[in-house]
């Protein structure tokens, strides 16, 4: 890839002959350490040690294409990543021992969801979700494993709005829905 950092694709369909997918995906300061793929097949995540990631479109492997510019969680920290099997969820984890759950809906700007799982007990070397994607594994680099629930956080998301309502004590007024949602018709979200 002349100098430049990055990965390639590799199509082992015959083993004893691998053939590269297209041009190298090339765009990270670092070194590649990580990278994760989507449920679906069509999203590569790729992590580098610099504490980038960059997102690629894989609906056509030998075209893949960049999807906007590296995303940063963590500053220059590396860190590793993994994507839950069942959703559009991934897992970042640094070496301060924090992981954090992100939203793909927006596969351009992910979404942070709630605050850090931070109970991991020194840097994060490896995490992997499990095949119903409800527990996710995080192991250090010194050999423990922390095990967490992670319906909680899907049930939040499936009553997201009776949950905005519950925080909000019962929603937007007209005043503040013109202000923070001047583009939509006021709606009274929260009656039952």
């Amino acid at each position: 890839m002349n100098g430049q950092k990055g990965t390639r694709l590799w199509d082992i369909t015959h083993p004893a002959h691998p053939r590269q997918l297209g041009l190298g995906l090339i765009g990270h300061r670092g070194d590649v350490a990580s990278a994760a793929l989507s449920p679906s097949g069509d999203l590569l995540i790729t992590a580098d040690n610099q504490g980038a990631a960059i997102f690629w479109n894989l609906s056509d492997p030998v075209h893949a294409r960049r999807l906007g510019d590296p995303f940063v969680p963590y500053g220059r920290n590396g860190f590793s990543l993994a994507v839950a099997p069942s959703s559009d969820i991934m897992v970042t984890g640094g070496i301060d021992g924090n992981a954090f759950l992100w939203d793909l809906g927006n596969r351009i700007l992910p979404r942070q969801l709630g605050i850090a799982l931070a109970a991991n007990l020194d840097a994060i070397g490896h995490m992997v979700f499990s095949a119903d994607g409800d527990t996710l594994a995080i192991s250090g680099t010194q050999g423990d494993v922390a095990l967490w629930d992670l319906r909680p956080v899907y049930d939040l998301r499936h009553r997201l709005a009776a949950t905005a309502c519950l925080v909000t004590g019962g929603g937007l007024n007209h005043e503040q829905w013109t202000h923070y949602i001047p583009a939509l018709p006021y709606q009274d979200t929260c009656t039952q």
